[in-house]
């Protein structure tokens, strides 16, 4: 079946097919990051589970891409000088990245995972050139198979079955991330590399809102995004705060997680997957929920984290996206004038048209938002009579 959906999906993977150059790395990558979602269900075929949707499948072909390529930026990049100088925190092999094991990329990519926020790594070193190398080393195992080892001579051992090479004795010789193909190959499994991307896009989509986004202040506000302000914090009450102590949890506990925490969970384990509740605990098990303020200290020093719940119960028809149900993603925010977006302690506002806006008060991005949407109706309106007049 054919679908609006299916469609932009089957255009999107046709333009990650053209040749890639040096200079279409970033724009790809954004492309990439955009177009899909890293929060579609994987593949079921013929009632068996793939681990893969779409975004994955076209981010294993961007990698093979990027491993072709060989950029020079890849060539010549130093974990030890770019990353582990800067961030010592991050050292988890002395590897160089070019030459990485599977196991020793995800070490890395976890630590970058893990250390996001702890080490505010998008102030601290070159991020997006970290994850574009990182996918050119995924590409390269991407693009392998290995024959399977040799299995040992047990022909003289009186207990051994005439089964030695059967599928339980291949599977054994055989790391844990690794499947075989249908000749009897070794290749990583495509559960892994869903983990792997799920991260990848995750980071990415962060780095790139954060570079992208229009810090909001009381200085940085318009007089009629000011007046807007005022009128919303006057109107808030501790009944929004009573009523919201549910979406207060929740929030607070995606701000929480690592950044691909909740992709990498409801892909794994997605037959179960249905609350928030289960990555945290999965991830902490001995994790404390945060506590909601009192109304009285919310408003005297606002918040994101505390006063965005009484924001989406006072405007419910601006949603509250997370990684999972669309974040960052172009076709999600098509579909509203303004949804709030939370990934790994970084909240924002974001426009139909990806416009992003973040700051510490919550109010004041919300302000600001409406009174550009009230400006631009405005100018619309106006040049559509100046048309008309001059057409009379």
């Amino acid at each position: 079946m054919i679908t609006a959906n299916n469609t932009l999906n089957l255009e999107s993977l046709k333009q990650m097919h053209a040749p890639l150059t040096s200079a279409e790395i970033a724009p790809r990558m954004t492309f990439w990051l955009r177009r899909f979602d890293r929060g579609m269900k994987a593949e079921l075929k013929d009632s068996k589970m793939m681990h893969l949707n779409t975004m994955h499948i076209a981010g294993m072909y961007l990698a093979k891409q990027l491993h072709d390529l060989a950029p020079e930026l890849y060539r010549d990049f130093s974990l030890e000088t770019e990353i582990y100088a800067r961030v010592p925190s991050m050292h988890v092999h002395d590897t160089i990245l070019q030459e990485m094991s599977w196991q020793e990329l995800q070490d890395l990519l976890t630590a970058t995972q893990q250390q996001f926020n702890v080490d505010s790594l998008a102030s601290s070193l070159d991020l997006g050139m970290l994850l574009v190398c990182i996918m050119c080393r995924t590409g390269y195992f991407v693009a392998h198979k290995w024959p399977l080892p040799s299995a040992p001579n047990n022909s003289n051992n009186p207990n051994n079955s005439n089964n030695s090479n059967n599928e339980m004795d291949e599977e054994h010789r055989i790391e844990q991330h690794m499947a075989l193909d249908g000749c009897g190959h070794a290749h990583v499994s495509p559960g892994e590399l869903a983990q792997c991307f799920d991260c990848i896009h995750s980071l990415g989509s962060l780095c790139l809102a954060r570079s992208e986004c229009v810090y909001v202040s009381e200085a940085t506000q318009t007089a009629g995004a000011r007046e807007l302000a005022g009128q919303i914090k006057s109107a808030l009450t501790d009944h929004h705060r009573e009523v919201s102590l549910d979406s207060f949890y929740e929030i607070s506990m995606v701000h929480d997680l690592y950044a691909g925490s909740i992709a990498q969970y409801m892909h794994r384990h997605q037959e179960v997957f249905h609350s928030i509740s289960q990555v945290v605990y999965f991830n902490w098990p001995a994790y404390a929920r945060k506590k909601q303020q009192k109304f009285a200290d919310i408003m005297l020093k606002p918040t994101c984290l505390h006063l965005l719940p009484l924001l989406a119960e006072m405007y419910p028809d601006v949603p509250c996206l997370y990684e999972h149900t669309g974040a960052l993603i172009e076709d999600k925010h098509a579909k509203h004038d303004l949804a709030w977006i939370v990934m790994s302690n970084f909240i924002a506002l974001v426009t139909r048209n990806l416009t992003i806006y973040t700051g510490d008060d919550p109010v004041l991005l919300l302000s600001q938002a409406l009174d550009a949407m009230n400006t631009n109706e405005t100018n619309e309106t106006n040049e559509t009579n100046n048309t008309q007049n001059l057409n009379a």
